[in-house]
């Protein structure tokens, strides 16, 4: 066993000084593959986003430029793991020409993927062929880049790959309150954080769906959770009663501005909202227990309408704003989640060879 020990001196609200110490104990191995086995993957992507945030914090001069360095040192952490990973368990047997993952790095490829595609390690360019302003601005990467640099492991993936949620079509229960039964908390032990939450009545929220544009139809509603904002885009062929069934307009205004609670879709759309606010970590299904929120801010909610019989999400404000949250596309700098996964194979297999 390793034991990390800490103490705070400090003062309580009494005036009384006080030491409060904290003692962590590790255990160790003398085998790469029980490291591997226990790996917890929110912390190892949470302390890869802070040393991608620390590296572009470095003053020294870099030829290549800071923001390709740090990118580049992401796909060089990302190898070295994976390479690790092959030359020292059992994958050594595995053929050549098989990508192996561990089991609870599973994610990792397409983390390191999304980091670099996120507006903290993102490349400025214009946002269109029409447009003069570069994505990201400089305040919004310095916006990402305070976020990121104390990054919580629960909304490390989520804060570079965001979830997308199809509204259209909801099962009855999706939308709605559920209360777990007894006998579906006996999972957990008692007393445990876990069994805790999943006492607690939550709201059923939709599978998760690749956010790509390939999954976006113009007949469909969706909500694109980034981890600080959460997006809510109307397709622009969505007819008239579900825009009015589920969007407000505010006195005097031309476009709609708000989410209505007085019918069943926009009341169901609200509690989904509720629920994606308090929660950090959910199934696919949003079947999971409810966890206390860890995002770094309030989620606001944008609505994004497309205008009828215009370009649907490549069009004006569409672009700028959804387009970038794609992260499983191809980008000027990246390529999509395929190409990236064979990319990265072969520089496995070249790390491997070496040794």
């Amino acid at each position: 066993m390793v034991y990390i020990q800490s103490a705070l001196l400090y003062t309580n609200q009494a005036g009384r000084r006080r030491v409060r110490v904290t003692t962590l104990a590790l255990r160790t191995s003398t085998t790469a593959a029980d490291i591997f086995r226990a790996a917890d993957f929110g912390a190892v992507t949470a302390f890869m986003t802070r040393q991608a945030v620390a590296d572009l914090q470095q003053d020294d001069y870099c030829e290549e430029g800071t923001i390709q360095r740090a990118r580049s040192r992401v796909i060089n952490r990302c190898v070295n793991i994976l390479a690790n990973y092959r030359m020292n368990t059992s994958a050594a047997k595995s053929p050549p020409g098989q990508l192996i993952l561990p089991e609870s790095l599973q994610l990792l490829p397409l983390f390191c993927m999304s980091l670099r595609k996120s507006p903290i390690l993102r490349p400025s360019l214009a946002r269109s062929k029409s447009s003069d302003y570069p994505s990201p601005l400089a305040d919004e990467r310095a916006y990402r880049l305070l976020y990121g640099g104390a990054v919580s492991p629960a909304m490390a993936l989520l804060c570079v790959h965001p979830n997308l949620y199809k509204l259209n079509n909801m099962t009855p229960e999706e939308g709605e309150w559920f209360t777990p039964k007894l006998q579906e908390r006996s999972q957990f032990p008692p007393g445990s954080r876990e069994a805790v939450a999943f006492c607690k009545p939550y709201i059923h929220i939709p599978s998760s769906i690749q956010p790509s544009i390939a999954c976006i139809d113009d007949d469909g509603i969706y909500i694109l959770d980034d981890g600080f904002t959460l997006h809510l885009y109307v397709g622009q062929t969505v007819d008239d009663q579900a825009r009015s069934d589920l969007l407000t307009k505010s006195e005097g205004s031309m476009a709609f501005d708000g989410i209505t609670t007085e019918t069943d879709l926009g009341r169901r759309v609200w509690n989904i909202i509720r629920q994606l606010r308090v929660c950090d970590r959910m199934s696919c299904g949003g079947s999971n227990l409810s966890v206390l929120s860890s995002r770094p801010t309030h989620a606001p909610v944008v609505i994004i309408t497309a205008k009828k019989g215009g370009m649907g999400i490549a069009s004006g404000g569409m672009e700028d704003m959804i387009l970038p949250l794609l992260a499983d596309d191809p980008t000027m700098h990246d390529k999509g989640y395929v190409d990236f996964l064979c990319a990265l194979h072969g520089k496995i297999k070249e790390a491997v060879s070496k040794d």
